[in-house]
């Protein structure tokens, strides 16, 4: 079954409560650390399609923390072809009908 993830920054205030979310939703092992290291190992072991839409502030307010966590989501999608990786925020300002070549 497709899973599907909606990842805002308006969300959480800490990237402890973002860690928990991910792992609960994408029902990461017991023994996930909640660092980045351990969200890059797990996303990287994800086995069935996963769509992640990621929606930073983009913004002098985005957190440190968020953008940290934005990239490693990011670089981990590259290596692992189950996870499908949406950007509200640009297809929202490109239009309904934008499509990424």
């Amino acid at each position: 079954m497709e899973k599907i993830l909606v990842i805002r920054e308006n969300d959480f205030k800490r990237k402890k409560d973002a860690m928990e979310f991910i792992a609960e939703n994408l029902e990461f092992p017991d023994y996930f650390g909640g660092n980045l290291d351990a969200l890059f190992d797990c996303l990287i072991d994800v086995e069935e399609k996963t769509n992640i839409a990621i929606d930073p502030i983009f913004d002098d307010e985005s957190s440190e923390w968020y953008m940290s966590l934005f990239d490693t989501i990011v670089d981990a999608a590259l290596d692992n072809e189950n996870i499908h990786l949406y950007f509200p925020a640009i297809t929202e300002e490109k239009g309904e009908d934008y499509e990424e070549e």
